[in-house]
């Protein structure tokens, strides 16, 4: 399982969101929304969901990925799935 501090976790994230849809870094806040501040179409969320999955280890369901709106909630769900797999 991946191990990280929050912050690798938020610099990841961020740099994914920024690779798969062409925006630099700084732009990205937590409280971007990956549709509407960022210009995320389906196929943008899908790449980005399956970039997450590759990175940290861990699948992320069609309904889980539906959740995940802003780089805020990517990052808390990322977070919270190494936790619970380190706490294992």
């Amino acid at each position: 399982m991946y191990n990280s501090t929050e912050s690798d976790v938020v610099s990841k994230v961020r740099f994914i969101i920024s690779e798969i849809l062409k925006v630099n870094t700084v732009a990205i806040s937590s409280n971007s929304r990956i549709r509407e501040d960022l210009g995320a179409d389906s196929l943008d969320k899908l790449t980005i969901v399956m970039a997450l999955e590759d990175e940290f280890g861990s699948s992320i369901s069609d309904e889980e990925a539906s959740k995940l709106k802003t780089v805020a909630a990517i990052e808390q769900f990322i977070q919270k799935r190494i936790n619970c797999g380190n706490s294992h």
